[in-house]
């Protein structure tokens, strides 16, 4: 619809920071949002201002040229055997 030329980024937005029990099959903590741009090249995003306390947690330890960000992990806060299911591949394995 809107051209893959056009495609600028698919971003992970947590919405939920804690568990959720309410889910019927995955709990859904996370949004994505797929960017497109009219004119791609020249199109900036408009970045939401921060406080002093916001701008600590963030570092450039790598010198990108984006700018400051950080890491999170996205995974389960917490380990149940429970939750463990067998995976066959396309080869059967």
């Amino acid at each position: 619809v809107f051209g893959e030329e056009n495609f600028v980024a698919n971003v992970v937005w947590q919405k939920k920071y804690g568990p959720a029990n309410d889910a019927k099959h995955f709990s859904e903590t996370h949004e994505y949002v797929v960017a497109y741009a009219k004119h791609k090249e020249s199109w900036r995003p408009k970045l939401v201002a921060r406080d002093d306390q916001q701008l600590k947690a963030f570092k450039n330890p790598d010198n990108d040229s984006r700018g400051a960000w950080r890491a999170s992990d996205l995974s389960a806060r917490t380990y149940s055997a429970s939750t463990d299911y067998p995976i066959t591949g396309p080869t059967g394995e």
